[in-house]
């Protein structure tokens, strides 16, 4: 059973001529159709990850599913056993190392215990428990913590004793918690810092999560010796300040070097501590430029090279010149091709 986990989305395509070139590429790739009448428990997908084992886990907006390869078994919510899952709508999954699994849902986060199939539970506020700071958008693992993304809050959850801690916006104490309502993406490098974006609700709220973000972000640092946060907001004056614009993906290089994929194109951290960015643009005049500003993701690969991908396809980083070699998506359609997802090549 060959299970495809990671696509590497360049475009929603309907034209006939894009599907012949991908079957005319590769005419051994092969795809099953999955529904309801093969046990899924609903066509509303929502998340989709394939543990250590080898264990498909689908979430959808009424259960979590697990596929083995042969049939698919459903985890529903059910009141009356405290041992199940506690909500049906599956909005995140992670993973720790060890194979541990959290689940992100409507209401609290929930561990799945392997030994007998079972379900811990944990719930932020237990008293409005429709409360949207139960409502989990993602979950990333800190040592002995995970923090837990929610609408309008963000959470530090305690595994050893099952205690949340807020560190959402703090408008009397700036430094104890991220500089805006909203995160929208995490990343923990290698010496086990915390770096967070975060913006503030935009005028176009789209009920999914879309577009619930406004057009200014901030880059927030945590302290693990003092809990506080520093926020690296844009400053207008400052060539070298963050630029202010969403963070897509980050990556760290072999020395220790943070690189940003924002929609206003490539940032590397040039200071850490004090929050200093060189910026790379793309520029129409000069070949050698960025491909986009519109990026999606940035990784290393074995040799040390920055990929990027974004609007129109993906480029390659010359770190010494600081020059891109640039490989564009083929336009097989008249909308945007963007490389979306990425991960290391060995």
């Amino acid at each position: 059973l060959i299970i495809l986990l990671s696509i590497i989305t360049l475009s929603f395509f309907s034209t006939s001529l894009y599907s012949q070139h991908t079957y005319i590429t590769d005419k051994t790739t092969r795809f099953d159709k999955m529904g309801i009448p093969d046990g899924l428990s609903s066509l509303g997908i929502t998340c989709i990850h394939q543990d250590k084992f080898g264990f498909i886990w689908i979430g959808t907006e009424f259960a979590l599913n697990l596929y083995d390869g042969y049939e698919v078994k459903v985890f529903n919510a059910d009141p009356k056993n405290p041992r199940s899952i506690f909500n049906g709508h599956i909005s995140y999954i992670y993973e720790e190392d060890d194979g541990t699994l959290w689940f992100g849902t409507e209401i609290g986060i929930s561990k799945y215990n392997r030994a007998n199939q079972t379900f811990s539970n944990f719930i932020h506020d237990t008293i409005n428990i429709h409360n949207s700071s139960n409502s989990v958008q993602k979950i990333l693992q800190d040592d002995d913590f995970l923090w837990v993304d929610v609408w309008n809050d963000f959470l530090r959850f305690n595994k050893k004793t099952g205690k949340f801690t807020s560190f959402g916006k703090d408008t009397i104490n700036p430094s104890k918690g991220i500089y805006s309502s909203l995160s929208s993406y995490m990343f923990i490098d290698k010496q086990g810092v915390l770096w967070i974006t975060t913006s503030e609700v935009g005028d176009d709220i789209d009920i999914n999560r879309f577009n619930e973000f406004g057009d200014d972000f901030e880059l927030n640092r945590f302290n693990k010796e003092t809990e506080t946060f520093t926020h690296f907001i844009n400053d207008s004056t400052d060539p070298k300040s963050f630029t202010g614009k969403e963070v897509m993906s980050i990556t760290e290089d072999k020395n220790g070097t943070l690189w940003l994929a924002t929609l206003d194109g490539l940032l590397e951290m040039t200071d850490k501590e004090k929050g200093k960015f060189r910026q790379y643009v793309h520029d129409v005049s000069d070949s050698n430029s960025i491909i986009s500003n519109e990026l999606r993701t940035v990784f290393e690969d074995s040799k040390g090279n920055i990929w990027i991908g974004g609007s129109g396809g993906f480029s390659v980083l010359n770190k010494p010149t600081g020059q891109f070699t640039n490989y564009q998506i083929p336009d097989f359609s008249k909308s945007h091709n963007f490389f979306s997802k990425s991960h290391n090549l060995s």
